[in-house]
């Protein structure tokens, strides 16, 4: 099969590529910068220069292209403002939609949107499938509705191949902020825990998403939504507590209320506000970190086959290893 990547560079992209090649597959990646790509992906790839938010750039990128995996994107927890919403929708939905159109013209026979568990915004009800409502509410956070509306309406609409997959917190070796953070205040011996009970989460090991993308060149329903994660749970100050254990540690879980570090919170926005300054912590982050993530991967299970292989304890493992003379 001839499969175009977008963003394969990244995290995710560097996993993947070699995964289809692997298979057997004809791989064209679409990059800005043919250099960087030439260093970091491996041979047998042909390199397409384009970016998906320069429509012109992209003309015939698609052409002869059986399937697209559409993994750019623009991450982050900035609140929101019209210029924060401009900037998020430029590349999670203008982009998009450029790289769609793109596909539709070629006549490719299945496009597959990465998307993020962050579209939903705060879900109350458990467990959360791919089709519970969705409450975005910070800039990146609608966009990425906003481009999965925008896919399913050319689904509905156009008969357009596209499936879309909601991947939760992605982390893994080598990946960005995967446990290090954690990492870091397990070091220092103290560590906040905020409310009363334990907060039940269920991120994504790269590794899995990597076996989901890779099943979806021939598995998963057109027009549907999957959500990407550990299919059992943990608690988060279970997973902190673990990775104290790992690294020998002793560590004293600090309790604070709920409402207290909300307001907090919210008293550091303000300020932080006010000197026009990303702020490192907000109240939705407080009240999203103390939401329970449980999902229900029966449309996983029935349509792909597969939904984890790696636990959350066995990625966390993996995780303190990889760091150990690194951060501690």
């Amino acid at each position: 099969m001839k499969i175009l990547i977008t963003g394969a560079t990244g995290f995710i992209g560097l996993k993947l590529v070699p995964k289809l090649l692997a298979e057997g597959h004809e791989i064209s990646v679409l990059c800005r910068n043919k250099e960087k790509a030439l260093k970091v992906l491996p041979e047998g790839c042909n390199i397409v220069i384009g970016d998906i938010t320069d429509r012109e750039s992209l003309r015939g990128c698609c052409d002869g292209v059986d399937m697209v995996y559409q993994l750019v994107g623009l991450s982050g927890n900035e609140l929101p403002s019209d210029y924060q919403f401009a900037r998020f929708r430029k590349v999670n939905v203008e982009g998009l939609g450029n790289i769609v159109d793109e596909a539709q013209k070629a006549g490719v026979k299945r496009f597959v949107q990465v998307s993020s568990i962050a579209a939903m915004g705060i879900v109350k009800e458990m467990p959360i499938t791919g089709k519970s409502k969705c409450e975005p509410y910070l800039p990146y956070q609608v966009s990425k509705r906003e481009g999965e509306l925008l896919v399913l309406d050319k689904v509905k609409n156009e008969g357009f191949p596209a499936i879309i997959i909601r991947p939760a917190k992605v982390y893994g070796v080598g990946g960005e902020d995967s446990y290090q953070s954690i990492i870091g205040m397990c070091k220092k011996g103290v560590f906040p825990k905020i409310g009363m009970k334990d907060t039940m989460v269920s991120h994504c090991y790269v590794d899995d998403l990597i076996t989901t993308l890779a099943l979806l060149t021939t598995k998963g329903k057109i027009g549907e939504t999957y959500i990407c994660a550990t299919e059992e749970h943990i608690g988060f100050y279970e997973s902190v507590r673990l990775v104290a254990k790992l690294m020998g540690r002793k560590v004293w879980m600090i309790p604070i209320p709920r409402w207290a570090m909300a307001n907090l919170a919210y008293c550091i926005e303000l300020v932080f506000g006010w000197m026009k300054k990303k702020s490192p912590v907000t109240r939705r982050n407080v009240i999203a970190a103390t939401t329970d993530r449980i999902y229900d991967f029966t449309a996983n299970k029935r349509d792909i086959g597969f939904v984890s292989s790696v636990s959350m304890e066995e990625g966390i493992r993996r995780c303190v290893k990889y760091n150990k003379g690194k951060i501690w």
